[in-house]
């Protein structure tokens, strides 16, 4: 008797999980494809020419021409998003608006590795995150350099949801 009411258990999940679709914008498996296409993207965005060994001058050509080409992808992820797509909108920004703040963000020290997140790239593919760096550094909030830090944070402790200062 207690192997058939494994098996109608069972039956009843097989039930349960053929009829449920996700109720949210995104799906799970939208959302695991993100997340793996922004990995790809962030080690190919923070790999150095000096990591690569061999000839440095043909590194840094093709290692260029490579991150041009992860740029762009992840500037067409976040376009890609309906979250990011949203907070674009509420700021007034464009594709080539991210690209800026991507740069700022390396050069305010984002372009670091925190908690298994590139942050410079993260924080633009997130809606909360980039919400809170054009929120921020466009009103002169806080300094680029405070953003920067407050998104590594973000990222180190595993939050989820608005950014709080």
């Amino acid at each position: 008797m207690e192997v058939v009411g494994w098996i109608v258990l069972a039956i009843i999940v097989v039930a349960l999980l053929s009829a449920w679709r996700p109720t949210g914008k995104h799906s799970a498996a939208a959302s695991f494809s993100k997340s793996k296409e922004l990995r790809r993207l962030s080690r190919e965005l923070a790999t150095s020419p000096f990591d690569q060994g061999g000839d440095i001058v043909t590194n840094l050509l093709q290692g260029a021409k490579k991150k041009d080409q992860a740029l762009s992808g992840l500037l067409d992820l976040c376009q890609s998003d309906p979250n990011v797509s949203q907070v674009m909108q509420k700021h007034g920004v464009q594709r080539a608006d991210l690209e800026h703040l991507y740069q700022q963000l390396i050069a305010g020290g984002a372009g670091q590795w925190v908690a298994g997140h590139f942050v410079a790239a993260s924080s633009l593919v997130f809606g909360q995150t980039l919400d809170y760096a054009l929120g921020n550094l466009r009103t002169g909030k806080a300094s680029l350099v405070e953003v920067a830090a407050r998104l590594s944070d973000y990222f180190e402790r595993g939050e989820v949801g608005p950014i709080s200062d």
